[in-house]
């Protein structure tokens, strides 16, 4: 069975804001919770179809009227004390400060040839005994229902997992087309990210490191083999340039399939584990690492069989702590490029 995920839209994703990581864990349960009561409200819509005898449309041809959009919700305590990784005591204060900005918080969308639509983010908000009611601007909720443009399928617990506002940001950005690279221009990125060059002391340097470069690193570190880097430098992006001017931003990073990248290495695991370990003697070379580098060094192009033997080698030397010779991680990045 798979991760559950949290179905972004567009909108979602690029809206041009500087959100905390907070702000950004209310969000999530805020589309969470607005996606189901929408597919709810379809359910009602194609029972009525079928009660007056006609066809029933398919859901991506239900078109739920603005007046009809949901913008009202409600969390218990410990659906807000998971999100917010905070203890019972500290949620008041944590959701205080939090629903703060957001009822302060206005989002901008990028919309076709250079438009835009602005709206409040929350219009109310409300703790009391343990539930906190939130409500939405409609036009937010109508802009988070709309996947007319495309959306993002998100890790929701790698999501959660991040305790980076940036972090989180750049994971709904590359989950947006696990097939491809995610690029724009880098002046769209720091509108969606909401900061830029300006607001660092070293210029680019410290925008890059702050950014990009810690965040990308927590990202990877946090997925457990899922993302990684795809870069020659194994930073998970390049900055593409006109003079010293930046220009547009892709983020190069590869995504393994979580049920896959299991199965995989269970797979490899199994196969180990009949091997006579109290006598490596004999151990067959081949399911050494010294072994499966020899082989990774015979190998020209990437294809099933490469990929599979690569998540065993790179999930056994995580497994025994293994540091993998620049020269094998140079000849990996080259063979997924």
């Amino acid at each position: 069975m798979g991760r559950e995920t949290v179905i972004k839209s567009y909108q979602v994703v690029t809206l041009r804001a500087q959100l905390s990581a907070n702000e950004q864990n209310i969000l999530t349960l805020l589309v969470l919770e607005l996606k189901k009561q929408a597919t709810n409200i379809r359910e009602d819509i194609k029972r009525d179809y079928k009660s007056r005898n006609v066809p029933v449309p398919k859901d991506n041809e239900i078109n739920i009227s603005l007046e009809k959009i949901p913008t009202k919700f409600e969390f218990d305590l410990s659906e807000l004390t998971e999100a917010m990784g905070v203890s019972s005591s500290a949620l008041s204060r944590t959701l205080y400060d939090t629903t703060d900005k957001l009822i302060n918080r206005k989002v901008i969308w990028s919309l076709p040839n250079k438009n835009w639509a602005k709206a409040p983010l929350v219009s109310y908000a409300n703790y009391a005994n343990g539930r906190l009611r939130i409500d939405l601007h409609e036009q937010t909720s109508s802009a988070i229902l709309d996947e007319t443009r495309g959306f993002s399928i998100v890790d929701l617990k790698l999501s959660m997992s991040l305790r980076g506002g940036y972090d989180k940001r750049i994971l709904d950005m590359i989950s947006r087309d696990k097939e491809s690279f995610f690029e724009t221009s880098f002046n769209s990125f720091q509108d969606m990210i909401g900061t830029t060059i300006k607001d660092y002391s070293r210029g680019l340097a410290g925008f890059r490191k702050v950014v990009l470069d810690e965040p990308l690193k927590r990202i990877f570190a946090a997925s457990d083999g899922i993302w990684e880097p795809l870069d020659e430098k194994g930073k998970g992006y390049e900055l593409e340039k006109e003079g010293r001017a930046v220009k547009k931003i892709i983020f190069k990073v590869k995504y393994t399939d979580p049920d896959a990248l299991k199965e995989t290495t269970d797979l490899f695991l199994s196969e180990q584990s009949t091997l006579d370990v109290d006598n490596p003697v004999k151990q067959p070379f081949e399911y050494t690492l010294p072994g499966m580098e020899d082989k990774i060094r015979t190998f020209t192009k990437m294809n099933d069989a490469v990929m599979m033997h690569l998540i065993a080698y790179e999930a056994t030397a995580k497994n025994e702590g293994y540091k993998v010779p620049a020269e094998i991680v140079a000849r990996i990045k080259m063979l997924r490029k």
